[in-house]
């Protein structure tokens, strides 16, 4: 079964990729659509039903789809990888105020051609991500 993550073409064409204000890395929803192009092995699949309205009657329908909750895409993902890996890429981001809040503003093509190779490697061994750290960002 494929899934389409069609909606984000058009994010991966466009240069950048704004995080919601005040949000905190790990929150880089965009990592999803990393994780769902990048070929590694062993992805976590999360199945289910939905209703789905067809002829005029509502059926249910068995679907599937890469896990994204916080269980993770892969089970060697570490905890927070996606704010490590945000991280590490955007080491010297200070962010800028957007109201109360510190907002961050990422290239997109970037992120994801780093992002990539990252996690291929920690699907294949954990310990590649050994040396990932999140530094502390002060709050406000």
């Amino acid at each position: 079964m494929g899934y389409s993550w069609s909606s984000f073409a058009p994010i991966q064409a466009h240069a950048l990729v704004a995080t919601l204000p005040g949000s905190d890395y790990d929150a880089m929803t965009f990592l999803h659509y990393v994780e769902h192009v990048a070929e590694i092995p062993d992805k976590r699949i999360a199945r289910f039903r939905v209703p789905i309205q067809e002829g005029g009657h509502l059926v249910w329908r068995d679907m599937e789809e890469f896990d994204t909750s916080s269980t993770g895409v892969h089970r060697n993902w570490p905890d927070r990888f996606f704010a490590k890996i945000v991280d590490l890429k955007e080491t010297g981001n200070p962010g800028r105020r957007v109201g109360d809040a510190i907002s961050y503003v990422l290239k997109a093509r970037g992120l994801m051609d780093f992002a990539l190779p990252l996690m291929h490697a920690v699907a294949i061994d954990p310990r590649a991500a050994d040396h990932l750290s999140e530094r502390e960002v002060a709050a406000g």
